[in-house]
């Protein structure tokens, strides 16, 4: 699959992904890793894609570009 194809796909594959989760707010980075897990284990297809470095830091990315996740919050002590 075409690098442009596949950021499509899993941009739409997050936001429904997402909507099914119910998040209250915007998805954190944690979250969006949640979403490479679940995509790597029942949506492996979207990941095939050339890539030359870890598909994760790819998907993180784009979700970080188009807005679609935020920092995890930072833990008070």
């Amino acid at each position: 699959m075409k690098k442009q194809l596949a950021k499509q796909k899993l941009l739409e594959a997050f936001d429904l992904w997402t909507h099914e989760q119910k998040y209250g707010d915007k998805p954190t980075e944690h979250n969006g890793l949640n979403f490479y897990a679940y995509v790597e284990s029942e949506k492996s297809y979207l990941l095939n894609f050339s890539c030359s470095g870890d598909k994760w830091q790819q998907l993180k990315s784009w979700l970080y570009e188009t807005s679609r996740i935020r920092e995890n919050p930072r833990h008070c002590m």
